[in-house]
């Protein structure tokens, strides 16, 4: 009976549609060898991770689900916050498990400076509010016209010593003419998301500046920046793939780098050249 089954014609189904050529099975070997050996042993692994075999003792197989949830909580802790939100699809005690990975309840903070704020106190109690964390995200928000730029520095240094991954600085009273700049190069060198809003891009590049490695996604809008510091803060981000400017004043902005796979330019003042060859086609 078995050998009329093994003798039976197969189609190849799948592969015959596909094209490709069917590899003809592995024939059964004996259980022993020509000298009498051993028989050959299963090895099997089961629901709890323990892999037995036949006149062996049982092996715990370590698996990392299965380690203590403080632990795993600390793994996450080293990871980029992208990469801390994929490990949700390891097993299901890792689901959500990035949500808890600080022993804050939150690791984002979200400052904002009202009209009837004085933003020197703001500052001060941002600043005794606890010590230094790691966070994923820092918004700063100022609907305030008594902002300095002193003030703002010091908002920005504080997200750079969290080492946030995500940061949005949007000034809402902030004229194109107006002192108050963002300054690239103090930011974290964990930065990830960049988002400006109606605040300008300070021109000062001080020499033997680090590069911005991790840096993938800038948002602009509604920002003054000319040539060469477009140029200057492109060449610090070598990474970045998705490039957004909307009402943005600039002038004769050169589009150019290896990693752009996503640029929009929505009702920007000036014109911006696009290099083609020097960017990214998915």
């Amino acid at each position: 009976m078995l050998g009329k089954l093994l003798e039976r014609p197969r189609g190849n189904g799948l592969c015959e549609e596909l094209g490709i050529e069917r590899q003809p099975a592995m024939a059964l070997e004996s259980d022993t060898n020509s000298d009498g050996g051993a028989r050959a042993k299963r090895r099997r692994v089961d629901e709890q991770g323990i892999q037995s075999k036949e006149g062996a003792e049982a092996v715990l197989v370590v698996r990392i689900s299965a380690l203590p949830v403080d632990l795993r909580q600390r793994i996450l802790t080293h990871l980029p916050l992208k990469d801390a939100i994929r490990t949700a699809a390891l097993a299901q005690e890792w689901r959500d498990l990035w949500k808890s990975r600080w022993a804050h309840p939150t690791s984002c903070r979200d400052i904002r400076v009202l009209p009837d704020d004085i933003p020197s106190k703001v500052l001060r109690l941002l600043v005794e509010s606890g010590p230094r964390r790691r966070l994923d995200c820092f918004s700063l928000v100022v609907d305030n016209k008594k902002l300095r730029p002193q003030h703002l520095k010091c908002f920005l240094a504080y997200a750079a010593e969290c080492r946030v991954e995500g940061l949005h600085v949007e000034l809402q009273h902030c004229k194109p003419d107006s002192n108050l700049t963002f300054h690239f190069p103090l930011s974290s060198r964990r930065l990830v998301h960049l988002s400006l809003r109606g605040i300008n891009i300070g021109s000062t590049f001080y020499k033997g500046a680090q590069p911005f490695y991790a840096l993938e996604v800038i948002y602009l809008d509604s920002v003054r920046i000319f040539p060469s510091t477009f140029k200057k803060l492109m060449a610090l981000c070598p990474h970045v793939h998705t490039l957004d400017l909307r009402r943005c004043h600039c002038s004769k902005l050169l589009m150019a780098g290896s990693n752009l796979r996503s640029i929009t330019i929505v009702e920007c003042y000036g014109m911006v050249n696009l290099d083609l060859d020097a960017v990214a086609v998915p």
